[in-house]
């Protein structure tokens, strides 16, 4: 399993145009990843039915919600986790969805405050594989690169202008994102 990634700081503005040109591309759908007390297969059939989109609910990109996007043909598959306190959750991750690619989107957290997003694949699946390149390669193409980062051009604006490039809002701000 070889898994891969592309780190970077966009707004709605600069990573929709890339995202809808995947969803056209790619029949895919989406799930949010995490444990959930119920089994559900709620789908999105495209990033902008959530209102979330470019503005994470928490100023720390750790848990920041993440979703997971498979071919629109295939079945989700949940796995059963059993928990300590008793009960069951229910996982949607990749470890039993290994043709899917995973997006934390991040954004505009709150006025001065932009949290990173990331791309990645756990498995080099055909489907995973192909969508990472066309991703990656168009943030490549249309981002600037600063540090480990890829920076849309209104997310720069707002480097520019002062605006903290984070991780987490609440690290110091020597490790804000910063032109070296």
């Amino acid at each position: 399993m070889k898994s891969k990634q592309i780190l970077f700081f966009a707004t709605k503005g600069d990573i929709s145009p890339i995202i809808k040109n995947i969803e056209y591309n790619h029949n895919i759908k989406y799930y949010e990843m995490g444990l959930f007390d119920t089994n559900s297969d709620f789908s999105y059939k495209s990033i902008c039915e959530l209102n979330s989109f470019g503005f994470p609910k928490i100023g720390d990109w750790i848990q920041d919600s993440r979703l997971m996007a498979i071919p629109n043909q295939m079945s989700l598959v949940s796995r059963e986790v059993p928990q300590k306190i008793g009960g069951i959750k229910y996982a949607i991750d990749p470890l039993m969805n290994h043709t899917s690619i995973c997006f934390q989107f991040g954004g505009i957290y709150k006025e001065g405050v932009l949290i990173a997003g990331n791309c990645f694949i756990s498995n080099s699946d055909e489907f995973a594989s192909k969508v990472f390149k066309e991703f990656s390669t168009k943030v490549k193409k249309s981002f600037k690169k600063i540090g480990t980062f890829y920076v849309g051009k209104e997310a720069e604006e707002k480097l520019k202008e002062g605006w903290r490039l984070v991780q987490n809002e609440k690290s110091p701000k020597e490790y804000d994102l910063a032109y070296n």
